[in-house]
């Protein structure tokens, strides 16, 4: 299921309630969003109707405008590397922060959680192999996530 098809069915409403809640335990780190606030006091659509039986419901692209409307600070579009980017280094962040607190005690096991609760690419080996290989791990949090060796790609001939 798509994400916002899931977040259509949650309910946006809900959304917004875990995220203020998530704000007044933790903080700044988790900001209400004003343009979500907006999209449920407003009972804007989230998905589209499905275009046949089977297909997946696409995000309308009218929800853009709720946010834009309600953004204190004009966005800048980010292009396609940007938005990769910017999610890779969230996620790098997040999965640093996740084992700094003891969340979990392994990468292995954010891989796993990646692998059965998110989708990500069993074939990929987790999503720690991939910040590695990539230079992301070691950008952000100044080192790599798994031992040298594990998982690396195989240097050539």
């Amino acid at each position: 299921m798509p994400p916002f098809e899931l977040f259509d069915l949650v309910g946006p409403a809900v959304g917004l309630h875990v995220l203020e809640t998530l704000n007044t335990e933790l903080g700044a780190r988790f900001p209400v969003s004003p343009g979500l606030a907006k999209l449920v006091a407003d009972q804007v659509p989230v998905v589209l109707p499905s275009r046949g039986k089977g297909l997946p419901r696409r995000a309308d692209p009218a929800i853009q405008a709720v946010f834009d409307e309600n953004r204190e600070v004009a966005a800048q579009p980010l292009d396609t590397a940007g938005v990769r980017d910017a999610v890779l280094q969230a996620l790098t962040a997040e999965i640093g922060r996740m084992l700094d607190e003891g969340v979990v005690a392994t990468p292995q096991q954010i891989d796993l959680c990646m692998i059965l609760g998110a989708g990500w690419g069993f074939h990929l080996g987790g999503i720690c192999p991939y910040l590695d290989r990539t230079g992301w791990s070691t950008r952000v949090l100044g080192h790599r996530l798994l031992a040298p060796g594990l998982a690396d790609v195989p240097a050539g001939p």
